[in-house]
């Protein structure tokens, strides 16, 4: 493809000193035969303009005049779908309609039709090209998985996503950051962990997710994903991470594998429990004594009393540290 005056042209010929290149408009059938034997130029009819590029001096020009306009709109349509399918190869996990947003703005009305064409919405072309770099797993079994899966797994900024695949006692765990995201982490002096369930892979029984503290916001750096939830699976994530100098506290959902091990590798690090979590905790153990029964899908309570009476537990994080022995004396002589 040649672009010479604003005319779109394709190769047609090759020889060693120069290539010859027709107008696009050739290749399309504008008009029956009947209206192509008219001898006067028209528009319609498949253009004859014709260019050539010498090799030597790397220069091209229109030795043949062209019968229409210019082909602007159609040039700058190919060079902006260049564009869009060199970023879509590289954003595989972005969504269509967003990177959309991104890479059409200001972007005039006639080249974005033609960018879009009449075979397709821009969402499929982008979606295709996403999948021509996007990480295949043929593996029959989790313990299959390595390095090699997702070693084309690259960020935006050309990083790649996968800090580590392992399998450790047993247990395969995959961690996904980034050089620069693990930068952010060693840089925070708070940080935010918490695992959950509705985002796992299957086979794998949880997702372990790390925030980091950037400005006022916490925002995700760290995807741990494992078949096993033990205390040698987060001591080796938080190994790999590297050392965080500047960590003062560390906000952790209840479980007592991942508290131990961020306790045993940075114990003077001071370790907090979140709210939310302290109040599912309380809710679980009251369920597991059976104080309320789930029946199509709300809680039924079977002891009023005594439940409210042990929700109040959940206020005692709010209690001054002075105080609390006082408080949880009141609310057991209560029960």
């Amino acid at each position: 493809m040649l672009a010479v005056n604003d005319y779109l042209h394709y190769k047609c010929s090759s020889s060693n000193d120069h290539d010859l290149y027709y107008c696009w408009r050739r290749a399309k059938s504008y008009v029956d035969k009947e209206e192509d034997k008219d001898e006067t130029p028209n528009e319609n009819q498949p253009c004859t303009g014709e260019a050539i590029y010498k090799k030597k001096s790397g220069t091209a020009c229109i030795i043949i005049a062209h019968n229409h306009e210019n082909d602007r709109i159609k040039i700058e349509a190919y060079k902006k779908k260049a564009k869009i399918a060199e970023d879509s190869e590289k954003r595989l996990i972005e969504k269509p309609k967003m990177l959309i947003g991104q890479l059409t703005r200001g972007v005039e009305a006639d080249v974005l039709k033609e960018v879009v064409g009449q075979k397709g919405t821009l969402a499929r072309f982008i979606r295709r090209h996403q999948a021509i770099n996007r990480v295949q797993i043929n593996a029959k079994n989790i313990a299959d998985l390595t390095m090699e899966f997702f070693s084309k797994l690259i960020s935006d900024y050309g990083q790649p996503m996968v800090r580590y695949c392992t399998l450790f006692d047993g247990i395969k765990s995959i961690l996904f950051t980034t050089d620069l995201n693990v930068s952010r982490l060693l840089s925070s002096i708070l940080l935010c962990c918490d695992g959950t369930f509705n985002v796992s892979p299957r086979k794998f029984k949880q997702c372990y997710i790390v925030m980091g503290q950037i400005g006022l916001r916490f925002v995700p750096l760290a995807y741990l994903i494992s078949t096993g939830k033990t205390e040698g699976i987060y001591t080796e994530m938080i190994q790999s991470l590297g050392i965080f100098e500047h960590l003062n506290e560390i906000m952790l959902d209840f479980e007592q594998a991942a508290i131990n091990a961020w306790k045993q590798t940075y114990p003077l690090v001071s370790l907090k429990g979140c709210f939310k979590h302290f109040e599912t905790a309380i809710d679980n153990k009251m369920r597991e004594k059976g104080l309320y029964v789930r029946k199509r899908g709300r809680k039924r309570v079977l002891n009023t009393d005594y439940a409210l009476q042990l929700r109040r537990f959940q206020y005692l994080p709010f209690i001054p540290k002075d105080d609390i022995h006082v408080v949880v004396d009141n609310l057991f002589f209560d029960l």
